[in-house]
């Protein structure tokens, strides 16, 4: 992925978190699988190589990222 792609990651999740009025690190449980439910939703393909970053940035593990994926409910 190419480091634009991961900067406009960083700021779709910054601007999840803004909404919320906080910060990608402290956004409680349910909003951040919110948020890896709704990014996985937007973007297929480049989606599952964005995945460290879509993980990383409000600071949950990858495995828990694709938990999220795999059991929305």
């Amino acid at each position: 992925m190419d480091p634009g792609g991961t900067e406009t990651i960083r700021q779709r999740i910054d601007s999840f978190a803004a909404a919320r009025a906080t910060t990608a690190r402290t956004l409680k449980a349910a909003d951040r699988k919110e948020l890896i439910i709704k990014a996985s939703q937007r973007r297929s393909a480049e989606f599952c190589k964005s995945m460290d970053t879509v993980a990383q940035h409000p600071g949950v593990s990858r495995a828990t990222a694709y938990l999220y994926v795999r059991q929305p409910d």
